[in-house]
């Protein structure tokens, strides 16, 4: 568990597959009930997602 600011926050990100078929699962939760501020905090790892092969 994290802070970013005030917020609490969480993050586990998890491997399976082999070299040939890698999978990844991530899972964030963020704490709190502000959906604009939850979609900033997101952002930049949709981001760094998104430029994967």
């Amino acid at each position: 568990m994290g802070f970013i600011e005030e917020e609490e926050w969480s993050m586990t990100v998890g491997t399976a597959g082999n070299e040939d078929d890698p999978k990844v699962g991530i899972s964030v939760l963020i704490v709190g009930d502000d959906d604009a501020r939850a979609a900033e905090l997101l952002a930049p790892l949709v981001d760094a997602l998104g430029t994967l092969p």
